[in-house]
């Protein structure tokens, strides 16, 4: 597995396969083996589900709601955690509370919309700008890093 991003707690990765070097690691099988843990997440936009700097959700933003809620639906995962993430332009603390308020929003939205979804199984984190994905270097990058991430954790 090659690791792209790692962050306390998690990292995300890929499974590829490997040159059989002596003495490395190589990838026997395409699916997860016992004590494996493979965590499925979900990256959305923020300016999908968002304006910038704005909690509110836009419009449409539901219909992204509906991938979540059919996984829930089918798997009957026990716990979600719904991560918000800014860049880092402005001021940590803004970026900190806007990810908090993002991530609840989300979460009340899951909540209200899906009645299979209850609010003890959803847990609401916001990170600001202090888990980028990439660097914060470009408006590309700065765009990428403006996410909801939602994290089937159990």
């Amino acid at each position: 597995m090659v690791i792209t991003n790692t962050s306390t707690g998690s990292s995300i990765g890929r499974f590829e396969a490997n040159a059989t070097a002596i003495g490395q690691p190589t990838i026997k099988y395409k699916s997860p083996m016992k004590d494996d843990i493979v965590v499925p997440r979900m990256i959305i936009a923020s300016g999908v589900l968002f304006d910038p700097g704005k909690a509110d959700l836009k419009a449409k933003a539901g219909e992204e709601f509906e991938k979540i809620a059919n996984f829930v639906q089918h798997f009957s995962p026990a716990k979600l955690v719904i991560e918000g993430h800014t860049d880092a332009d402005g001021e940590r603390d803004a970026n900190e509370r806007l990810s908090k308020m993002r991530a609840n929003v989300v979460r009340g939205f899951l909540v209200g919309e899906y009645d299979f979804i209850s609010p003890n199984m959803i847990e609401a984190l916001g990170y600001g700008e202090d888990r980028p994905i990439v660097n914060n270097n470009t408006p590309e990058n700065k765009a990428l890093n403006r996410r909801i991430e939602v994290i089937v954790w159990e």
